[in-house]
């Protein structure tokens, strides 16, 4: 999905418009959520790298990132960032108090543990395989947010517009 930018960047070119990640990108990263996800709850759970890095070679997924403690730190980063988002939509925030295990003390583990038992609020808009983490960005970006495209944001990741 391409938009047009609104005087932004170097006033001399020409390129005028930005595009939207699919889903599973986060703005300016070069690893996908899945793994991300991945990591941080293997990594939260207490596993080693070595077990982490087996267990997403496991799944099928090739990536070339190095799993050490400071990218892994910056998933986590991300993931925390993601816990106060939801936080800012009552329904949201609502649902994920609620959760069992909830624990405002350790938001890793309550984003993890959210992301595993979401379920979309409007069930048939995205395919019945599509894993938990993609339907909840794709509710947090279209269903629970209003008002301008240019002004949303997304759950994982900021958009160029927002920096």
């Amino acid at each position: 999905m391409r938009f047009l930018c609104r005087d932004k960047g170097n006033l001399k070119s020409k390129h005028k418009t930005f595009s939207l990640l699919p889903q599973p990108l986060v703005p300016y990263q070069q690893t996908g959520l899945d793994v991300m996800f991945e990591t941080v709850k293997q990594h939260h759970a207490g596993k080693s790298l070595k077990q982490t890095k087996d267990h997403i070679s496991q799944m099928g997924v090739q990536t070339d990132i190095p799993l050490e403690d400071k990218p892994i730190r910056h998933f986590q980063k991300i993931f925390d960032n993601a816990f106060h988002k939801l936080n800012t939509v009552p329904q949201l925030k609502h649902r994920l108090r609620q959760m069992p295990g909830f624990n405002s003390v350790d938001p890793i583990g309550s984003v993890i543990a959210f992301i595993d038992l979401y379920q979309s609020t409007l069930p048939g808009i995205l395919p019945d395989n599509c894993p938990p983490i993609v339907i909840l960005t794709h509710d947090f970006f279209f269903n629970f947010q209003s008002g301008d495209w240019f002004k949303r944001y997304f759950l994982f990741g900021t958009p160029s517009q927002h920096r």
